[in-house]
């Protein structure tokens, strides 16, 4: 479960070329609810889309996931869209 931090910051070359979409990301929360490097990419409609996404997952702070009361990692994947903010 996400708990905070998510925030894209969105480039200012993606803006004036109009870029936007979905990336598919794949990752691990460690037992502390942040994201592990080594994030991999399963897919995305511009490869520019990719370093804003995992900037964005990386900021991003989860509730670990517990077995038997204990904190476990736990392997995730998410689809974040990544588009400019609407004003």
């Amino acid at each position: 479960m996400l708990y905070g931090g998510m925030r894209l910051v969105y480039p200012d070359s993606l803006r004036s070329k109009g870029i936007s979409g979905r990336v598919t990301l794949e990752f691990v929360v460690d037992t502390l609810g942040r994201v592990e490097p080594g994030v991999r990419v399963l897919s995305t409609v511009h490869p520019l889309l990719v370093a804003p996404a995992k900037e964005m997952l990386q900021a991003a702070r989860f509730v670990p996931g517990r077995v038997r009361g204990r904190p476990v990692r736990v392997l995730m994947r998410m689809g974040l869209r990544v588009a400019p903010e609407s004003r």
